[in-house]
């Protein structure tokens, strides 16, 4: 969903709203005391009665999971009277929230983070936007990059804090508000993970926890993409995407997609095949190609950071080829499952079992499935869970990826104050924190696609704040990872891809496309903008891509992440570039 919002533009210049209309092909959906909202004519609108606000993107009502086409006078008084913090407890979905009353304005971002919102906020006037594209078109936005913060996301390109790639421009996060008066700009928190997974901390195992996940996951997924008439869902044979494909087949036409690389590592077409079977699907393979790839082009030139990698590119391409063939109206893909169902290689189990000691059986038993999971001993299990629980704060050490960068910081990790969620409160566990860092990870994956409408169903709210409120110990309980989720769908998937513990991955494909353009690599590297701004160290670069023999570890994946910053600022340099000498469409000529 595209959409713009100004408030309170400056009283001594004309606005033309026809104008902005007709030039970035939006409509004038809203207008308040101070506030107009340009988006899609298709747009999923949900007005409040009495012009008192609108709800962009889909909304659903917790009770039921049905969507809210209009709202009753009730429960817009509810949600006003709280200052939206109704709409976290009584509704879910993917949307952009912009309320008025007498004092101010609001707006606020729902907790799947699946409708962007970034604003610019001055001393007259506040503008926000899904796209910074439109931002730039209005004459709001001069794209200037800051070099601080691309030096940050190379230490920590999966972690996305309020702060963009341009200076000024702010990402209201997840689950966050703005409060808008006539002389402030406040931003704060209505929805945090930590109020469930505190829950975890007082975690009584339940009979009947695994059919209430699977009646959730499959009441979230359904509810997503009611309305669609044929899903093209990415099944790779992996186990989230093996359960999406269980919860959406019964109720949906699903065509089911895998691909396949040239190396075993990427091949899991065996195990798709068998969830596919196993529910009488058709099933679309696709070899991908690395000359579909083309690394000088951005595939994040219309995002404010660097975050989609170029090699989605031959993804997508085959993807849309399918969906155009077959008739698809959606996508869906199982991205996030590891996350949500908390798939962690670490002691944080067993700190958490000693932190809220029950009894000796517990965490010796927590001990033991660790031991099975990574394949250490128990008695190593046991003695760094101690010390994890007892010696060390409970806030995740997120570790810095310093390879290839110049900068001499001594500091291994990365700062905590950078997002909220890291902030543990008292009673929060290790493990907790582990889970929650890992919902950090997953949410700049989510803009690699440029496949619409692409819907990530195991991400939405219900089912998250389900899964925070389990404990990191019953998460891998009996040696597995994710257990409570095998456990939902284990009598309707096959059972080899219920038990199995390996995971296939992209690096195959990434090898052969760094292989593949060694040259390309050398010259964007040699010729970018990184090195002369002093962030990597071009030498040693160089020397790695210049290296004898085939691509090993992950120094190849390192290199293309530094490829995809560099077209990355090639294309908004290039744009800003373009836009010099440009009359502001904002304002009347």
């Amino acid at each position: 969903m595209r959409y713009v919002l100004l408030r309170k533009i400056d009283n001594d210049k004309t606005v033309d709203l026809n104008r902005i209309c007709a030039a970035l092909s939006l409509e004038l959906v809203y207008s308040g005391r101070h506030v107009a909202v340009f988006a899609h004519s298709n747009s999923q609108i949900v007005e409040l009665p009495g012009g008192r606000g609108i709800v962009l993107g889909k909304l659903y009502e917790r009770e039921n999971s049905q969507p809210l086409v209009s709202m009753t006078d009730a429960q817009a008084e509810r949600i006003l009277d709280s200052h939206g913090r109704v709409l976290m407890s009584d509704f879910w979905g993917g949307y952009v929230a912009i309320l008025t009353t007498q004092e101010l304005d609001l707006v606020i971002r729902d907790p799947s983070g699946s409708v962007p919102c970034y604003y610019l906020s001055r001393h007259d006037s506040i503008s926000l936007s899904s796209d910074p594209t439109l931002l730039v078109e209005l004459g709001l936005l001069d794209p200037d990059l800051d070099h601080s913060y691309l030096v940050q996301h190379l230490r920590a390109i999966s972690l996305r804090p309020s702060q963009t790639g341009f200076r000024g421009l702010v990402e209201l996060l997840r689950g966050e508000r703005l409060l808008i008066r006539p002389a402030s700009v406040v931003r704060d928190t209505l929805w945090s993970p930590w109020e469930f997974a505190i829950q975890a901390s007082n975690y009584h195992e339940q009979d009947g926890e695994a059919e209430e996940l699977r009646a959730l996951v499959e009441t979230c997924a359904r509810s997503l993409t009611a309305g669609m008439d044929h899903l093209l869902v990415d099944l790779s044979g992996g186990l989230d995407s093996s359960i999406l494909t269980a919860a959406l087949a019964p109720a949906n036409r699903v065509t089911c997609l895998n691909f396949l690389t040239s190396q075993a590592s990427g091949d899991e077409i065996h195990f798709a095949s068998a969830v596919a079977g196993a529910f009488g699907l058709p099933m679309e393979t696709v070899q991908l190609d690395v000359e579909e790839v083309d690394l000088s082009t951005s595939a994040a030139s219309s995002l404010p950071r660097p975050t989609t990698r170029s090699f989605v590119q031959a993804w997508d391409c085959r993807a849309r080829e399918v969906a155009q063939r077959i008739g698809a109206d959606g996508y869906v893909n199982g991205a996030g499952g590891d996350n949500v169902f908390c798939s962690l290689q670490s002691v944080a189990p067993v700190a958490d079992r000693l932190l809220v000691w029950r009894h000796i059986g517990g965490v010796l038993r927590s001990a033991g499935d660790l031991s099975e999971l990574t394949g250490c001993s128990a008695l190593t299990a046991l003695t760094r869970g101690m010390r994890r629980a007892w010696r060390m704060p409970p806030t995740y050490r997120w570790l810095a990826d310093r390879e290839f960068l110049l900068e001499r910081v001594d500091e291994p990790h990365i700062d905590p104050s950078l997002h909220p969620w890291f902030n543990v409160p008292e009673g929060g566990l290790p493990g907790s924190a582990a889970h929650i860092a890992l919902l950090l990870q997953i949410e700049n994956h989510l803009e690699s696609f440029s496949r619409k409408p692409m819907i990530y169903p195991l991400l939405a709210q219900p089912i998250v704040e389900w899964c925070l409120s389990k404990p990191s110990w019953r998460w891998c309980q009996g040696g597995q990872n994710r257990v409570l989720a095998r456990e939902a769908f284990s009598n309707i998937l096959p059972d080899g891809v219920v038990r199995r513990r390996d995971k296939g991955t992209p690096e195959s494909f990434l090898v052969d496309l760094f292989e593949a353009k060694k040259t390309q690599i050398r010259e964007i590297v040699g010729d970018g903008m990184l090195a002369s701004w002093g962030i990597i160290d071009r030498e040693a670069i160089l020397r790695a891509i210049d290296h004898a023999g085939p691509a090993r570890g992950l120094t190849h994946s390192r290199i293309l992440r530094i490829v995809d910053v560099e077209a990355w600022i090639h294309s908004w340099t290039e744009r800003r570039m373009s836009r010099q000498g440009k009359t502001p469409l904002l304002y009347s000529a």
